[in-house]
């Protein structure tokens, strides 16, 4: 057939001036049917990414899959070899992976498939394969060197402004340098040019904040950096990228620039005022509910847990309560109230029971009863290895006094805990409201089961204060 006829036949069939015959048609529904499964699939397969992995020496049986702190997605369990695998419907950016208490970060794209290998014993052995192995090895790679960093610029944070802003351009320099080779000669979206940006130079930004934060309570003015320099060293990073707010480099960037805005105005660290501030300002500045209130329960704890013991938290209660949107932070805020009221300074501490290792029990005044004492309620929402730490360098300063340590449950590693005694609740009812609160609190009590200090915790910035002030009481009756 000449191609003439065969261009008008084709013509004559898709053409506006004829139609198809009947039984042309009979071809036409199926091939049609044909065509929009294979888009629907095609479409169905760009939609989902394809998330797996293998640990070896796992620590637990699953991995906790989320994006932010807050926003847990899914539960991965590991199969009998190890391996866990999902295939979910997502968004082309940075998620997270949990297993344990070791946190990592990694870049999925609609389409694509990517897995990850690792130790979980051991912290830099994250290895990725898979269609974006490259790009997740990269992100990763760059915030591994952010403890570098960190540790690098601390070192000069005693040195005055000119020079730590020297050094400061200077990294920023080779930073930049680096993330301009790449993208100039590397393909990649739009999303990940600024995931890459955000890894590369917001940890670094955000260095010159920190020095301002740390050198704005002292007297030094060589120590400091103007308001108008602090302002000029911002335009370098943009801070309108809410959508990145659940990567820890956007993160943490955004939320020490809005802390130094308080410093800044002459407030100081740990008081009710500067955290009243500091609430309303996050409250006011992240958008997205989920990660200001993961912001407002970092400042919560930073505050609670460090505050001097007689430092009020009326304003910050109500501060919190107007830009706290569903969050439990206003019923932590209730059980740190209850918590106040069930330890109050001057009073005998409430004659709760406790329970040794062979569920004996035990009256708190008791074991108490005659000893200048510390009570610690451990919370395993901190690590009680570090909690361990403290209470070991304290009852090692101070070896004359009683050291009770009282837990909800058994832990494997009590001995660890250099106390004169280790006590349980067994989820006393009329406890909860410790655990609720998830902060180590501490209770200084005298010979005579009398409080000394209004609420306190572990890590208070008054609590060596508290001690050696108790130590020096003559109040035996």
């Amino acid at each position: 057939m000449k191609l003439k006829t065969k261009l008008k036949n084709y013509q004559n069939f898709w053409g506006k001036s004829s139609s198809p015959t009947t039984k042309d048609k009979r071809w036409i529904i199926p091939i049609l049917i044909l065509i929009v499964t294979l888009v629907a699939c095609a479409d169905n397969k760009a939609n989902y990414v394809h998330f797996s992995g293998h640990i070896d020496n796992p620590k637990e049986r699953f991995v906790i899959f989320g994006q932010g702190d807050e926003y847990i997605i899914d539960t991965l369990k590991l199969d009998k070899n190890n391996n866990f695998s999902a295939k979910l419907k997502l968004k082309e950016g940075v998620y997270n992976f949990t297993h344990a208490i070791e946190l990592q970060f990694v870049y999925l794209k609609p389409g694509a498939k990517t897995s990850v290998h690792f130790d979980a014993y051991k912290i830099d052995s994250v290895k990725f394969k898979g269609d974006n192995a490259d790009k997740c090895q990269l992100l990763v790679n760059q915030q591994l060197k952010h403890q570098a960093d960190d540790g690098f610029f601390r070192s000069y944070y005693n040195k005055d402004s000119k020079l730590f802003k020297k050094v400061y351009d200077s990294v920023v320099k080779v930073k930049k340098d680096f993330f301009n080779n790449y993208t100039k000669t590397h393909q990649m979206t739009k999303t990940f040019k600024e995931l890459l940006e955000i890894a590369t130079l917001y940890n670094v930004y955000t260095q010159l904040e920190l020095y301002s934060i740390y050198h704005l309570n002292k007297d030094y003015e060589n120590k400091r950096f103007t308001y108008k320099e602090i302002m000029e060293n911002r335009k370098n990073f943009n801070l309108n990228r809410d959508k990145y707010m659940y990567y820890h480099p956007y993160y943490y960037a955004a939320v020490f620039t809005i802390t130094n805005d308080v410093f800044l105005q002459g407030y100081k660290s740990y008081t009710d005022e500067f955290t009243s501030i500091l609430t309303r300002k996050i409250g006011k500045k992240i958008k997205d509910n989920k990660v200001r209130n993961e912001a407002l329960s970092s400042m919560f704890f930073n505050f609670i847990v460090k505050k001097d013991s007689d430092e009020p938290i009326f304003k910050t209660a109500k501060s919190l309560k107007n830009v706290c949107q569903n969050c439990d932070l206003n019923n932590k805020f209730a059980n740190l109230k209850q918590a106040m009221t069930y330890f109050p300074k001057n009073k005998f501490i409430p004659n709760f029971k406790v329970f040794d290792e062979k569920f004996n029990s035990l009256y708190i005044r008791d074991l108490v009863k005659g000893k200048k004492s510390v009570i610690l309620f451990n919370n395993l929402y901190f690590s009680h290895q570090i909690n361990a730490i403290e209470i070991g360098l304290i009852k090692e300063k101070y070896p004359q006094l009683n050291f009770v340590v009282i837990n909800e449950q058994p832990l494997k590693d009590s001995k660890n805990f250099k106390a004169d005694h280790f006590m349980y609740t067994f989820e006393d009812a009329k406890l909860s409201f410790l655990t609720k609160l998830r902060v180590p609190i501490m209770v200084l009590v005298d010979e005579n089961g009398i409080i000394q200090t209004d609420f306190m915790t572990l890590y208070s910035r008054d609590l060596i204060e508290k001690i050696a002030t108790l130590l020096q009481q003559n109040t035996r009756k």
